[in-house]
């Protein structure tokens, strides 16, 4: 077995030789590909040039966001969570983990997400977009998963069992009731 510092020292030869290969070749960090350019959220780097935010409407059934406040529809947005079988990717406390989910890096519903711009491929590995984690963008989430693939997930949401419009505005409300939580 090697130690931690057999390790370490690797690393520290391995960086070395990717510096002095930047240095060398310095076009070869600059991938047009974007899903081969780092995270801008984790590296402090610029975002992706050129990304527009792409908006979409509430769905029909939704008048208002505020119809998401309702207890009722909150609790029956959780029992469909789990019978539609969501919870197997989608984890939804930071102490229970999600196995698939991890595996998979499917977003997980945790924190401040709800409202909030995320990056998506548009398709499986496609191009990247800018979206806001919002009702239309949840719907078409739900209704046609392949359309547009959360950041870094390793494959798109299967499609999940046949929902409602109804459900899917319960499954909303549970999944918006998570935010900041």
């Amino acid at each position: 077995r090697k130690t931690i510092e057999k390790i370490r020292a690797e690393i520290k030869e391995l960086r070395s030789e990717i510096d002095q290969l930047k240095k060398e070749k310095p076009g070869l960090a600059k991938s047009s590909w974007p899903m081969f350019r780092r995270n801008p959220e984790h590296t402090g780097q610029e975002p992706l040039p050129g990304l527009k935010l792409v908006e979409f409407p509430n769905p029909d059934f939704l008048a208002d966001e505020s119809q998401l406040d309702d207890p009722s529809l909150i609790l029956q947005g959780k029992q469909l969570f789990q019978t539609k079988i969501c919870y197997t990717c989608h984890q939804t406390d930071p102490a229970v983990p999600v196995p698939a989910g991890l595996a998979l890096k499917a977003p997980k519903y945790i924190g401040d997400f709800w409202g909030k711009e995320t990056l998506v491929h548009k398709g499986f590995a496609g191009p990247m977009e800018k979206v806001v984690f919002g009702p239309g963008y949840f719907y078409e989430s739900v209704k046609n998963p392949m359309l547009r693939v959360a950041k870094d997930a390793l494959a798109p949401m299967p499609p999940p069992p046949p929902v409602t419009d109804e459900e899917i505005m319960a499954l909303m409300a549970y999944v918006r009731s998570l935010n900041n939580k």
